[in-house]
């Protein structure tokens, strides 16, 4: 599948969520050096995101593993 018709499959998702005005306003952002720190960074924050909503989880799970056990 080309870049091209990934951006195409995509364009329906933005547009539903973003009118133009608010596309042209990502774009100037992502030229500012804050918005290319932050498509630098995404990768890192939804990895490091990831293993917090896992740990996060395990602990709701032992709660209510013990809430379970209480109720027994």
């Amino acid at each position: 599948m080309s870049n091209n018709k990934f951006t195409e499959m995509l364009v329906p998702v933005y547009a539903k969520h973003f009118t133009d005005k608010d596309i042209d306003g990502l774009i100037k952002f992502y030229k500012t050096p804050l918005g290319k720190k932050l498509l630098e960074k995404q990768p890192l924050i939804m990895q490091d995101s990831l293993i917090v909503g896992q740990q996060w989880g395990q602990e709701i799970n032992t709660l209510l593993e013990k809430e379970l056990i209480k109720c027994k």
